[in-house]
């Protein structure tokens, strides 16, 4: 039987998993969960611990300043990668499904970088309601 009395100690639940994935890479818009995730990563991984952010033409202003100061204040390697999204017609077409389709750019651009700094898992700070 559960006890509800007492809920989980979340982030120590995260760091645990962040552990087991023994390195990471951290999909890093610079927004607050991807940058608290971030940081925790750093302090659990050390540098095992990797934040990348796709650079394009459709990243808002001012999100990779941002990514770049929060990764330094977390003390977590930055890298930026270059994406292609636009010349993806599906993406191009601005219909609803355009951040499926950037979404799946970034990843696949995030698991090729995941793979050539060995490392085991990509991770993102998405919260559940966001999703």
């Amino acid at each position: 039987m559960l006890d509800n009395t007492h809920p989980p100690d979340r982030r120590k639940h995260v760091e645990d998993i962040l552990v087991s994935c023994g390195s990471v890479l951290v999909a890093c818009s610079g927004g607050v969960d991807s940058v608290l995730l971030a940081a925790v990563a750093a302090k659990v991984l050390g540098e095992k611990a990797v934040a990348a952010t796709a650079v394009s033409p459709s990243l808002a202003s001012g999100e990779l300043e941002d990514a770049r100061a929060a990764a330094k204040a977390a003390g977590i390697r930055h890298i930026e990668v270059p994406t292609d999204e636009l010349d993806n017609p599906s993406y191009a077409a601005n219909a609803p499904d355009r951040c499926f389709h950037c979404k799946d750019t970034a990843y696949s651009t995030f698991t090729k970088l995941a793979a050539r700094e060995n490392i085991a898992f990509v991770v993102d700070g998405t919260n559940a309601d966001d999703s």
